[in-house]
């Protein structure tokens, strides 16, 4: 499921200005792509993750859902802090950090958990404009 859902997240070159450009972006491909995937899901206490992925279209739910982040700037601890909260909750079967920045794969890629949670960083293939 992570994986599967890691190369559709990563397989196009996006034209983007804002996260939430990105944001939107990436909810309609994943659309696309056969899931069903809620925008800006809170998480409670965690926080609110950029895209909720629930499961694929058509079929029951997935028991846990994956949350997927997206970054188009930040430092590389920001962001691991931020995942480690989400990665604290009950609610999640999986995290995805979607980046435009080869720097935050460079940095947060290369482990396969993060807590208890299956991880996985990609590069989404964004370009500024």
């Amino acid at each position: 499921m992570l994986d599967a859902l890691a190369v559709v997240l990563g397989a196009k070159t996006l034209r983007i200005v804002t996260e939430k450009d990105l944001q939107a972006a990436l909810h309609g491909i994943v659309r696309e792509a056969g899931y069903d995937v809620v925008r800006e899901h809170d998480l409670g206490e965690a926080g609110i993750v950029d895209l909720l992925v629930t499961g694929r279209t058509g079929e029951p739910p997935w028991r846990l859902p994956i949350g997927v982040e997206l970054k188009i700037k930040g430092s590389p601890s920001e962001i691991i802090r931020q995942l480690q909260r989400y990665s604290l909750s009950e609610a999640l079967g999986g995290l995805i950090l979607g980046t435009t920045q080869r720097r935050h794969v460079a940095a947060l890629g290369g482990r396969d958990t993060l807590g208890k949670h299956p991880f996985r960083v990609i590069h989404v293939g964004g370009m500024r404009l």
